[in-house]
């Protein structure tokens, strides 16, 4: 609620952008503040600050959309090597409240951000095989909540590279479950439309 309000103010009343501003300031102070004193709130309330200011701050993001529909390589790169310099030394998980320290961390957050929606725009502009691709894989769901999870608990207990690598990883299996699951399956159709018709 208190988000959606800012929000308001932010993108709707101009006279109330200071407000805005210094309401998003305390969200992020706050939530650093139970993050460095360690204070856990039931139902994770301690993480909703932070969340609260990175709408904030997306609804800000939100105005350079311009940059997405048009998207550059020189936004895609930068946004790259800003995401891989940060989540080389530090690590962001608003699930457990760990945006310490803030700046960098935000600051990866909406790079990150920015270089996945550039990249989007980006393949679907000029790569429409990429975009299918992507949309192919979309479509596999349930391979993709089944398995995603399994695989990144694995690879954080045997593997210590950069984030980045590890997402390319995850990626790359992904893909390789997806085919081997829809070559059985495809199989298998063959064999059962066999059955069928020897019934």
């Amino acid at each position: 609620m208190l988000a959606e309000l800012s929000e308001d103010f932010y993108l709707k009343r101009n006279q109330w952008v200071d407000v805005a501003k210094g309401i998003g300031i305390i969200l992020m102070i706050l939530g650093v503040i139970f993050k460095y004193s360690k204070i856990s709130l039931p139902w994770s309330i301690d993480t909703v600050p932070y969340a609260c200011f990175m709408i904030l701050v997306g609804s800000y993001v939100k105005r350079l959309q311009v940059y997405i529909d048009i998207p550059e390589k020189s936004v895609l790169i930068l946004g790259f090597l800003i995401v891989l310099i940060v989540s080389h030394f530090w690590k962001l998980d608003m699930a457990w409240n760990n945006i310490i320290p803030v700046i960098p961390l935000t600051i990866g957050a909406i790079a990150g951000t920015f270089m996945i929606f550039t990249l989007s725009s980006f393949i679907v502009k000029y790569y429409s095989n990429g975009s299918s691709l992507f949309q192919y894989i979309g479509k596999e769901t349930f391979v993709i909540v089944a398995f995603s999870q399994v695989i990144i608990m694995w690879y954080n207990d045997y593997l210590t590279c950069n984030s980045m690598i590890k997402y390319m990883i995850l990626f790359v299996c992904l893909w390789v479950i997806i085919c081997v699951k829809n070559r059985i399956k495809k199989q298998i159709n063959k064999i059962w439309q066999y059955y069928l018709y020897q019934v």
